[in-house]
């Protein structure tokens, strides 16, 4: 199991991070420009959800796939991290509402949760926050800091309610004794979460005004789980930069 986790993940400096990107938050803004990512976290998911599986469960993580895959599709997002109750949804541009923040937000915020709620029978809410990015390469280091902070809540979680520890040590720390009880022998994505990106497929056509070939675009939504959802950002970023080139 440890050979799975990516050092990157363990060993990434979340405090840097976190300062990083809070000061990014666009709260006052009017209007930002791409690229951003949208991060929607779910508001005090512990009482509303409780009867599902601890720390976390496979109905609520489908669901918010779900929700993930909606937002996608209204804002035309290109990729999309989904771990424990946070949805966060990366967008290179151009974006939607001209960028708004306040629609941005609103938006977003409504569709999780109403599809949240309607698929799991309770109300549920998700507050919503836009955070701008540098450039599109600083988007891996966002969904490195989210998924560094959802596995160390996981592991956290298990942590201490498996030694009753009052105390937070190192996360490799934690790891170790965590595994050593055989607690993250998991499906990846309940420690490391899981992601929707667009894939890319080419398809040789004819332009029907010209009647010459051409290479057209064509899309569709992958998924993915675990740390893999790194290196599958890593080269829609790659891709995205080729396509500006040519």
């Amino acid at each position: 199991m440890l050979g799975q986790v990516p050092s990157e993940v363990v060993e990434a400096d979340v405090r840097a991070l976190a300062n990083r990107f809070r000061a990014r938050e666009a709260f006052s803004r009017a209007a930002v420009e791409a690229p951003i990512a949208l991060r929607l976290d779910g508001v005090g998911f512990g009482r509303a959800l409780s009867g599902y599986r601890w720390p976390r469960d496979i109905r609520v993580h489908r669901v918010l796939l779900a929700g993930a895959s909606a937002l996608m599709g209204h804002l035309r997002g290109d990729y999309c991290y989904v771990t424990s109750d946070e949805v966060n949804l990366v967008h290179l541009g151009p974006l939607p509402y001209s960028g708004r923040v306040e629609k941005l937000v609103s938006v977003a915020s409504s569709l999780v949760s109403s599809a949240a709620s309607l698929a799991l029978g309770r109300p549920l809410a998700f507050d919503c926050r836009v955070v701008v990015l540098e450039g599109p390469e600083e988007a891996l280091d966002y969904v490195l800091y989210r998924m560094r902070v959802g596995f160390n809540n996981y592991v956290s979680s298990l942590y201490h309610s498996t030694l009753g520890a009052r105390e937070t040590p190192r996360l490799a720390e934690m790891v170790r004794e965590v595994a050593a009880r055989g607690m993250l022998d998991s499906p990846s994505w309940e420690w490391c979460g899981s992601c929707l990106y667009r894939r890319a497929r080419y398809k040789l056509g004819r332009d029907p005004a010209t009647d010459r070939e051409v290479v057209a675009r064509r899309g569709g939504l992958g998924l993915a789980s675990g740390p893999v959802c790194l290196r599958i950002l890593e080269r829609l970023l790659k891709q995205r930069l080729l396509e500006k080139q040519y």
